[in-house]
């Protein structure tokens, strides 16, 4: 039984769905399209670095305890917080926040409904956790 499954793992490995490619191929290959897709990457990625802004600006203005600049300075859809693993734990368990136990956390996740929540669970996180 587990060579059956081994082969039918190893097949779908080894032989991905063609439709991903052929995804990009139209997109790439209709120049309105990929005009949109242009404009559709510029959007997401505006957004990702407001969030990152918008989450340090409230970081520094509630007097969060130490530097923050990397997140303004990091780049893409995650980014590390740099709290140790005893303040993760304590953002998942009083405030139900959740990020690796490297401190990685989802920028794109964030949004203007949300991040002052963030930042003020890393504030308590960072003031009252070792």
């Amino acid at each position: 039984m587990s060579s059956i499954l081994e082969n039918a793992q190893r097949a779908t490995v080894s032989t991905p769905p063609r439709y991903g490619a052929e995804i990009a191929a139209a997109v790439l290959s209709t120049p309105e399209i990929l005009e949109q897709w242009g404009k559709d990457l510029i959007t997401m990625s505006s957004r990702i670095k407001s969030m990152r802004e918008k989450l340090y600006e409230e970081l520094v203005r509630l007097e969060t305890p130490g530097d923050w600049t990397h997140i303004i300075k990091q780049t893409g859809m995650f980014g590390f917080t740099g709290i140790s693993p005893t303040q993760i734990n304590h953002l998942r368990a009083k405030h139900h926040i959740y990020m690796a136990d490297s401190s990685r956390i989802s920028i794109a996740g964030l949004n203007d409904s949300n991040f002052e929540y963030v930042a003020a669970a890393i504030n308590d996180a960072a003031r009252n956790i070792d």
